[in-house]
């Protein structure tokens, strides 16, 4: 039984790990295999059944390999296998939808960084290419530059969000000193 095969009998079972594993062993085999095949009969067996965070993850980064009409199916999909974070109302709720700090800060320019004040405005920048994490929100200062990311643990929601086009605001609320970095608390609002 081919790579392909075994995939698509994990997908057909709704089994989300081992199909995300096989799809991955198959984007690095010669033959270039698009996933979205695969991705679609694993979420049409799965019947709305939410996915783990660790899973959605793969998921999406397997989607984002994906062209054209197909690709915008799967990121519709996916939206709605998305795990939802404890820590996140729904859009349209009360503001601010996520106040959290501000992670990566000390592998920023320290000026960049230094430059935030309590109140300032920032703005996210989706990182889609980012090889350490696709769903990657980056947070930048007024002046456009780099200052951290919204923690991974928590980036799922804002990137799908900003992935639909839903304007977001964020702006900082709090800077204390930090032995290396400051920490920057910052909240994210419609």
């Amino acid at each position: 039984m081919s790579v392909f095969d075994e995939a698509l009998e994990l997908a057909r079972r709704g089994d989300a790990k081992g199909t995300l594993e096989r799809c991955r062993v198959l984007l690095r085999s010669p033959e270039r295999i698009d996933p979205g095949t695969l991705l679609l009969t694993l979420f049409d067996a799965r019947a709305g059944e939410k996915l783990s965070p660790r899973d959605f993850r793969a998921a999406w980064k397997l989607a984002l390999r994906s062209e054209g009409t197909e690709r915008i199916r799967l990121f519709n999909r996916l939206s709605a296998l998305r795990p939802r974070s404890p820590l996140l109302p729904r859009v349209g709720a009360p503001r601010p939808l996520l106040v959290t700090t501000a992670a990566g800060t000390y592998y920023c320019a320290p000026e960049a960084v230094s430059s935030v004040a309590p109140g300032g405005t920032l703005s996210l920048v989706r990182e889609p290419d980012n090889p350490h994490d696709a769903l990657a929100v980056r947070i930048d200062n007024a002046a456009g530059e780099k200052i951290g990311y919204v923690p991974r643990a928590l980036n799922a929601d804002i990137a799908a969000l900003l992935d639909a086009g839903v304007r977001l605001s964020c702006r900082a609320v709090s800077v204390e000193a930090g032995k290396t970095a400051p920490f920057i608390t910052v909240s994210v609002e419609e």
